[in-house]
């Protein structure tokens, strides 16, 4: 089990708790059903695999379409699939994820699990694929070094870590557009939920010295929205497919 010792926040969880049913609604007033499309961009890149971990997944959105994707591939990879452990620290999230995969066929792999992950004992080199999906962004630069130390031993040695999140650009009017908004979404989750963080901390850069490398990458016509496959540098054999820019 997960210690609840140290939390970002003691309002954090229950902030997500208020927002729990109105999730997927928000998210649909500004971006429709463009970050869910993100979410699954490169599920199809994802060989199988035995061990799952997914992080702050909220209402299970990714998840279940993570199990649908299995099932359409058939038995060779629903069968592979041994276990799929879900982590949240709030309850009423948890409460949404099994309520979506109710029904599901495929609803006995999966292990939802109620707990804060900077606090968490993660087994070694276990996970063939981790998937955080705009979860990094919610932490500030020294919690998410933590955080990132402690899933790469964590990951196995061929495994892959999916990461789906916001960035800013570097440049252009493209990077001004994209800050307007972070800051706008930064400080509606600080309001609702205590957020510790008041910048997006680029993770994909903590990500690389942790000797990870992005195998597959795809970004948004405007840059700030980015789905990424990484895995450890030194395994050449990991998925690939090109770098492409969606008109998105």
């Amino acid at each position: 089990m997960l210690s609840h010792r140290e939390r970002m926040s003691d309002s954090s969880p229950r902030g997500y708790d208020r927002l729990a049913p109105w999730y997927q609604t928000i998210e649909r007033l500004r971006f429709a059903g463009g970050l869910q499309r993100w979410r699954e961009r490169l599920l199809d890149e994802i060989p199988p695999c035995r061990q799952v971990l997914f992080l702050g997944d909220g209402d299970g959105r990714l998840l279940k379409s993570f199990l649908d994707q299995l099932l359409n591939r058939g038995p060779t990879s629903s069968n592979l699939v041994e276990n799929i452990r879900s982590v949240d620290f709030s309850a009423k999230m948890l409460q949404c994820q099994r309520k979506r995969i109710a029904r599901h066929p495929l609803r006995h792999k999966v292990q939802l699990e109620h707990g804060d992950v900077l606090n968490a004992q993660w087994p070694t080199r276990q996970y063939d694929l981790i998937v955080t999906a705009f979860f990094l962004d919610c932490f500030a630069e020294p919690q998410l070094r933590r955080l990132v130390s402690q899933l790469t031993t964590a990951l196995a040695p061929e495994g892959l870590w999916y990461v789906v999140d916001f960035t800013q650009p570097d440049r252009g009017l493209a990077k001004h557009w994209a800050g307007g908004w972070l800051a706008v979404m930064h400080a509606f989750f600080r309001w609702q939920t205590d957020l510790p963080t008041r910048r997006l901390v680029h993770a994909d850069s903590i990500l690389k010295s942790s000797g990870l490398e992005p195998r597959c990458f795809q970004q948004n016509r405007t840059r700030w929205i980015t789905s990424s496959l990484y895995s450890f540098a030194e395994k050449p054999n990991a998925s690939d497919c090109s770098r492409r820019i969606s008109s998105e």
